[in-house]
This record gives structure tokens, C-alpha cells and sequence, in this order.
């Protein structure tokens, strides 16, 4: 399983260069140095988490399907797969996480600067793992050399995402697959 993990991400690298260097010469991000514009980064949404949005099937890459469609939501997906969370569904730009009581969305844009985060209104709830968590209230990112993961109640307004403190191993996880 890890094997096929591995060819599975070094694929997705690939996949990432060529994609990122499109968005550079689309959207006016810097491929060098991995940033993108604060506006667009940081207000990226789960998406319309609607009925009509979620995959009816419980893990669709598994079964052949690929609904990855950006190299950011294909490595948030390893990073939950390796913390051993359960992916419910997609809205096409985030995961439908659920279990343990919870069920939130997870997602990953290109690193996102504290100061972008501020001035939304985003402040460090703790730390984790030598990681800050910031929120503002709705949702909980966390930022790593060149991605920003986010968490988010949902589908339904009775959803509930987890607490800082029980970020601890989608956390772990992403600074182990960020390292390499």
C-alpha cells in the first residue's frame, strides 16, 4: 500500500509543476517562488457543499474515479489518507471528512502569509504538533512551507469539525508528506 502511495504522490509532483506553471501564466502567480495572490489564496472556498455538490461514493479514487481536480486537492487527500481519516465525499474542492463525531471539510491552497490571514481576521487559537492553528471563528488553517490547510464545518449546518487541539494527526501527516 505504501509503495503504490508513493508512485501514486510522485506522480501527483508531476502533476503539480505543470499545473502550477499553467496557473502562473494565468492567474499572475510566481512559479519560482511557489506563492500565490493572498486574495485569491486565502478566500478560496469548500465549494457549494449542496446535495448536488457531494459524490455519492465513499472513496471514488479507490474505485478506479479521479476527482482530484487541482494538484492542491489531490494532496490534501494523502494528507488525510495517511492521518487514517475517513473521506466521505467531494464537493470537487474540498473533502468530506467524517467520524469520531465530526464532519468537516479539508482542503489545501498555496501558502497563505500570516498577514493575509490577520487582515481577514484569522488569529493563533494554539499550537500543535510546533504548528499554529489560526481561525477566525469558521474555519481552522494551518500553514506549512508552501501549502495552507484548511478545516471547516460541513456539509450540514449540524456538522461539527473538530477543535484545534484534535488536529494533531492531519497535522503530523502534512509535515510528513510537505518533507518529502
Amino acid at each position: 500500500m505504501r509503495k503504490r502511495l508513493t508512485l501514486v504522490l510522485v506522480g501527483c509532483i508531476g502533476a503539480v509543476v505543470i499545473v502550477a506553471t499553467v496557473e502562473a501564466v494565468l492567474f499572475g502567480e510566481s512559479p519560482s517562488t511557489g506563492t500565490a495572490d493572498p486574495a485569491q489564496t486565502t478566500l478560496d472556498t469548500p465549494g457549494d457543499a449542496g446535495p448536488a455538490a457531494i459524490s455519492a461514493e465513499a472513496d471514488p479514487i479507490d474505485r478506479g474515479g479521479d476527482p482530484c481536480h487541482s494538484p492542491t486537492l489531490c494532496w490534501s487527500r494523502y494528507v488525510a489518507l495517511e492521518a487514517g481519516v475517513r473521506i466521505a465525499g467531494s464537493t470537487g474542492s474540498a473533502w468530506i471528512v467524517k467520524g469520531g463525531g465530526h464532519s468537516f471539510y479539508f482542503w489545501a491552497t498555496g501558502r497563505t502569509s500570516t498577514r493575509s490571514l490577520v487582515e481577514e481576521g484569522y488569529g493563533v487559537v494554539r499550537r500543535v504538533a510546533g504548528v499554529e492553528i489560526l481561525t477566525d471563528g469558521i474555519r481552522l488553517a494551518w500553514r506549512l512551507p508552501r501549502a495552507t490547510l484548511w478545516v471547516e464545518a460541513g456539509p450540514t449546518q449540524d456538522s461539527v469539525a473538530p477543535k484545534a487541539r484534535e488536529l494533531a494527526t492531519l497535522i503530523e501527516a502534512s509535515r510528513v508528506l510537505a518533507s518529502g
